[in-house]
């Protein structure tokens, strides 16, 4: 039974590579997803070469370091998903050294020495120190890394709530809560499982086999993940695109000219500092682009590939602005600045304060403080 179920992982993990290789394009966050399925593909191998050659009888390599690289993909594969970086940063790298380092300290020193079967993990020897040291560095790693992960989903998740409308946003937050769970339901498991047979010295539930239905079940989903998504995507741009009219439908072949994007940019410009829209919390890419007699699918086109950048940041760097005005301004003095922050389109404080400080390099308060003391000592 166990070792059938490594054969179906295996196959599955493969499946599910070729399944993104095929993709036209192949993201970032899909070659992290390629390289994640290609190691547990090597764990599978690994644990099915130990039941057949003697050589792999050893299967500590595979049971117990390959887990380690688990929570920094999870972590890079959501981040690159939700930030769309188009190149891989290399320093990211750095994520997998306490799994090389860990490796590299086994195979020169305790290869083959120390075994780490949950069962004697707790039996007092020369090694006790070492596995002890090694599971707390295991537990710690992925649990970061978990916790980094949900992090970044919730950041997410309150930095561009506003772009939620979209069918395709609404995908990618649902797909990573989903892996993200999965995974943190697969790690609690299989750590519970493995210290409970630890501490019982007997093997209640066999922690391979757990961990081999876990992986299957994770790459089964990310297949049905690759499987679904470009269904969505094709439901979504033809729904979009059989609301247009002929003309229209031909602009979406030949995009902008420089000279239309020129007075697009324009006339949104002009749109937001005459009406401000802005200062509604509740503004979204749909009632924008309604307002401006745009698609939604032709809004972003221009901000994304005309004006570098996208939604959120171009309709929060209006609200900024806003701030900063009304707090340079006496007439506002009575106001609290988280009631400025409201009334110029934030509904986050937390969101308010960090975007402020990445666009001014100081706090709303001392900018404020500062400003006052420049403006007096030149008078």
């Amino acid at each position: 039974m166990k070792e059938a179920i490594i054969y179906v992982g295996l196959v599955q993990s493969l499946f599910t590579v070729c399944l993104l290789l095929t993709r036209k394009k192949i993201i970032v966050s899909d070659k992290i997803m390629i390289a994640c399925l290609m190691v547990i593909s090597l764990r599978f191998l690994a644990m099915s070469l130990s039941h057949h050659h003697i050589l792999f009888r050893n299967a500590d390599f595979s049971i117990f370091f390959i887990p380690l690289t688990f929570g920094p993909f999870l972590y890079l594969y959501s981040n690159y998903h939700i930030e769309g970086h188009q190149v891989f940063n290399k320093w990211d790298l750095l994520h997998f050294a306490p799994f090389v380092i860990i490796l590299s300290v086994y195979l020169i020193f305790f290869n083959k020495e120390i075994q780490f079967d949950e069962v004697p993990y707790f039996q007092r020897d020369a090694y006790l120190g070492a596995r002890i040291l090694f599971g707390l560095i295991f537990f710690s790693s992925t649990l970061i890394y978990t916790i980094f992960t949900f992090a970044k989903i919730r950041d997410f998740k309150n930095t561009l709530y506003k772009d939620l409308n979209s069918v395709a946003s609404k995908l990618k937050l649902n797909w990573l809560l989903f892996i993200s769970l999965l995974f943190s339901a697969l790690f609690i498991t299989y750590f519970s499982v493995g210290l409970y047979n630890a501490i019982t010295f007997t093997k209640n539930v066999d922690l391979s086999f757990l961990s081999v239905i876990g992986l299957t079940l994770l790459a089964y989903s990310v297949s049905y993940h690759c499987i679904q998504q470009p269904m969505y995507y094709f439901q979504i741009n033809q729904i979009e695109y059989n609301q247009r009219s002929d003309s229209d439908r031909q602009e979406i072949k030949l995009r902008f000219s420089e000279e239309e994007a020129r007075k697009l940019i324009s006339r949104l410009h002009k749109f937001m500092d005459d009406s401000k829209p802005y200062l509604d919390p509740e503004l979204s890419l749909q009632i924008l682009s309604s307002k401006l007699n745009m698609t939604k699918y032709d809004l972003t086109y221009l901000l994304n590939n005309h004006m570098g950048t996208n939604f959120s940041s171009f309709v929060n760097e209006y609200r900024l602005k806003e701030v900063i005005d009304k707090l340079k301004s006496r007439d506002n003095d009575y106001l609290t600045i988280v009631a400025i922050a409201y009334d110029c389109g934030f509904n986050s404080k937390s969101t308010f304060n960090s975007l402020f400080k990445q666009h001014t390099g100081t706090t709303p308060t001392k900018f404020k403080e500062q400003f006052r003391l420049e403006k007096y000592s030149t008078n």
